[in-house]
């Protein structure tokens, strides 16, 4: 082989390695004619565009409910005499393409090679103060619609729909999301945790299945590091936890394990001791895996816990339907001690609260507090003054449309750890954080915050685990593992009802199994009359109540102690919220990360040309010499 064609080999080889340096992040929208690969730095989206085409492509950017409300903006390139052009555009509602009065793209690199590939490169920043104009890029699934066309523009002012393009699609992209840790690659161990071929059937349409397990036996010591979903029936298996159980204060018989379990669908069918999540899988999650420096014990003698409870959420359409499911997780056991022993934490609003959505709503804002008495309360000393989160999984049913999880420190409100404007409970995967987020135990509180859209609804919508009510909770991963395993807040019961006119109507809190209302109360708010004269102020004092005003704070450990705090004001904080509205428009946590602020794209683009020239120098000494 001569010297020459060596050189080329090497180069080819080390343009592929350059390409998946620089862009980590690849989808295919059009097999062998459209890809996009990017990189998601802290302040900037680099992004490149690949396209097979004489004339330009066009990308647009926008909601994924399809809100006419929502912006969308759009990306066009073409070349014009082996120039690159680009285009910022804006979607109108009649789906063509204006030109935008700014360009927010900036132009890195561009070329068409021989095989007629048009390739772009860009940065844009995640938010610019375009709010008119352009769609934010960093707050969680974007729909990307794309085209291709087979001459340029001719107009430079107006472009053609997308549908008129040659090829045309769309796709949901996460864009600001690091990719998900890979598993091991050796040394794992599969602890099958499934259903025993239960019979499903249910007078209501949402069952919960119960059935506990002991952890394997086992010489070694052994970690959790993930887990493969096993579901048979996905149009009905919605949510898939496992709890771990305390051994240590349960009562005689109370952990039974190696029978078939039996329907859970209410709280006081779940032990008290089964209060720590150890695993959750919801649809868009084709395998959960941790950093591979974190891991959670698994059993006594690795500081863990023997027994755990394994929950299986169905949706019945129909409720005389029976169906024979075994589905649950095959989870991945690693002997190899990891450098963090971590849990997961539940925040956001108690499942069991009274939650009150008014139907026929294009948007009710509820608040899930998270105080730092809880954290306090449950961290020990040993663990120090902070905690680290690692992943986050943002759940609610059908209702939910936009979710932020918040963190206050003291006075300031700091980058939300984690953002999705498009939420989709059929298709919503796990956030890993990139940097990790250190929670000050003294001094932080977490905030969940849910958007919900009640439009196609036309009676109450109720808090609950049954996908016809709703939630707004995250499962957060962290370390170092505590006894911490729920951080909860609920609205004020009573102020509630006050403001829909019911109080006369009694109902019980409980602490084991929450808010229990008796039957005229539950059918009274159920079919209350959201049409009546005067409703539009009992709505707005209703929302200002489930996301300003009071509430109370409630934590448990994994042993099932509760720490309950008092009702409190949240207008000391109202001045350091952001309007959701405005989430990551303009920099508006602009002090958030300090030293963990990343490198823009431009910059790692800048290093990374920087590289293949100083490489491409070695090659040609290292042919000279030989």
């Amino acid at each position: 082989m001569t010297g020459i064609k060596m050189l080329l080999i090497a180069l080819a080889l080390f343009k592929v390695v350059l390409a998946d340096m620089a862009f980590p992040r690849r989808m295919v929208l059009s097999p062998g004619h459209l890809q996009l690969l990017w990189t998601p730095g802290q302040e900037y989206l680099m992004l490149r565009v690949e396209a097979r085409t004489q004339g330009y492509f066009a990308l647009t950017f926008g909601s994924v409910h399809g809100d006419p409300n929502d912006t969308q903006d759009a990306l066009l390139a073409w070349t014009d005499d082996s120039e690159v052009l680009l285009q910022d555009a804006v979607v109108r509602r009649d789906g063509s393409l204006i030109a935008d009065k700014t360009n927010d793209y900036e132009l890195l690199e561009g070329a068409r090679n021989e095989s007629d590939f048009l390739s772009v490169t860009v940065q844009r920043r995640w938010s610019t103060c375009d709010q008119l104009e352009d769609m934010p890029l960093g707050a969680g699934s974007v729909l990307v619609s794309w085209a291709i066309f087979p001459r340029a523009p001719e107009n430079l002012e107006e472009f053609a729909r997308l549908e008129e393009g040659e090829r045309h699609g769309s796709q949901v992209v996460i864009f600001k999301a690091p990719p998900p840790p890979l598993p091991p690659t050796s040394g794992l161990r599969v602890w099958p945790v499934m259903l025993p071929k239960i019979h499903v059937s249910s007078n209501s349409s949402y069952l919960r299945w119960c059935t506990m397990f002991h952890a394997p036996e086992t010489k070694d010591k052994h970690w959790i590091v993930g887990a493969k979903p096993e579901v048979n029936h996905p149009e009905k298996v919605k949510k898939i936890i496992l709890l771990e159980c305390r051994s240590e204060t349960a009562e005689p018989g109370q952990l039974a394990p190696g029978q078939a379990g039996r329907p859970c669908n209410s709280k006081e069918a779940v032990p008290n001791v089964c209060k720590t999540v150890a695993l959750v899988w919801t649809p868009g999650n084709e395998v959960i895996m941790f950093p591979r420096d974190v891991g959670i014990p698994v059993g006594l003698n690795a500081g863990g816990t023997d027994y755990y409870l394994l929950q299986v959420f169905f949706a019945l359409t129909d409720s005389s339907e029976v169906v024979v499911d075994s589905s649950g997780l095959r989870v991945l056991l690693s002997s190899k001690k990891p450098k963090h022993q971590a849990s997961i934490l539940q925040v956001g609003l108690d499942p069991d609260a009274l939650l009150v959505l008014p139907p026929r709503q294009p948007s009710t804002i509820v608040r899930g507090w998270c105080f730092q008495q809880c954290l306090q309360k449950f961290l020990q000393p040993a663990q120090g003054t902070a905690i680290t989160l690692v992943s986050v999984l943002l759940y609610g049913h059908s209702a939910l449309k936009k979710v932020v999880l918040r963190h206050l420190q003291e006075a300031d409100e700091l980058t939300p750890i984690a953002i999705e404007f498009g939420y989709q409970s059929e298709n919503q995967g796990i956030l890993y954080l990139d940097p990790k987020r250190r929670i000050q135990v003294a001094s932080d509180n977490l905030v969940m915050e849910c958007e919900f859209n009640s439009q196609d609804r036309d009676r109450t919508i109720m808090g609950g685990e049954s996908t016809e009510s709703e939630m707004c909770v995250s499962y957060v991963l962290y370390y170092p593992r505590s006894a911490l395993a729920s951080c909860f807040s609920q609205p004020v019961a009573s102020r509630i009802l006050d403001v829909m006119e019911l109080p006369n109507l009694s109902f019980n809190h409980n602490p084991e199994v929450g808010i229990e209302i008796n039957g005229g109360l539950l059918d009274s708010i159920i079919n209350y009359d959201w049409g009546a004269r005067n409703i539009s102020s009992k709505i707005e004092l209703l929302h200002r109540e489930l996301m300003l005003r009071t509430t109370k704070g409630e934590c448990f450990n994994a042993f099932g102690d509760q720490l309950g705090y008092p009702a409190r004001s949240l207008s000391f904080y109202q001045e350091q919220l952001v309007s959701l509205s405005k989430v990551n428009r303009c920099g508006a946590w602009n002090k958030a990360l300090g030293n963990e602020r990343q490198r823009s794209g431009a910059k790692s683009f800048d290093s990374l040309k920087k590289l293949s020239a100083t490489f491409f120098l070695l090659i040609c000494l290292s042919m000279i010499i030989n």
